[in-house]
């Protein structure tokens, strides 16, 4: 069964919200969800959930999280939740540490794959195209700590502060912004097998 999740309220203020801090759909499985302050200097900030999806990279044990938002743009007819926004974050092993010190962006991980590299996208509402996308800010203070492991019950937790920052301006300014940071975040998720 899915539950759909929305952060919009019924009276329609968030006409009046800029894009980028709109809160989109989550598919949630209440157990599993991730949540932080969105950002975004010059514009405002807002509560940010989404739904952590961790999985294993075979063909060895390294894990990658990725934090994703969906628009209803097509669930009403289709019942099909479009990728909106998505936070990838690769290469790191499970195992309760401070990995703060490890991150980079994408051209950082290019030259040391030991390294845990970081991205941010967002798409148009149909998920079909990605509209933007930003690289981790290296010359600030990024945080990605896993915090707890509970084998047992087969999940662990964590938090994380991110910077990300475009070179680039996107095809639709209306959903551009230079800077987007996503901090105070926590996450409890299940373990990838």
């Amino acid at each position: 069964m899915i539950s759909i999740f929305s952060c919009k309220k019924e009276n329609l203020d968030f006409l009046n919200t800029p894009d980028f801090l709109q809160n989109y759909y989550v598919d949630i499985n209440p157990d599993y969800i991730v949540k932080c302050n969105k950002e975004v200097p010059g514009v405002g900030s807002s509560n940010w959930m989404c739904n952590g999806i961790p999985y294993r990279v075979p063909p060895n044990t390294k894990n990658v999280l990725t934090f994703k938002t969906y628009s209803s743009k097509y669930f009403d007819k289709y019942h099909v939740l479009a990728l909106r926004e998505e936070i990838y974050l690769g290469g790191f092993n499970l195992n309760i540490n401070d990995f703060s010190n490890n991150l980079t962006n994408l051209a950082g991980w290019q030259n040391d794959t030991s390294l845990i590299s970081i991205l941010f996208t967002r798409s148009e509402d149909d998920g079909d195209v990605v509209i933007g996308s930003w690289d981790l800010d290296t010359t600030k203070k990024n945080t990605f700590k896993i915090t707890g492991i509970d084998y047992e019950r087969g999940i662990f937790a964590g938090t994380f502060n991110f910077y990300f920052y475009s070179k680039d301006p996107v095809e639709y300014p209306e959903h551009y912004s230079q800077r987007i940071n996503f901090l105070n975040g926590k996450f409890t998720l299940p373990i990838p097998k």
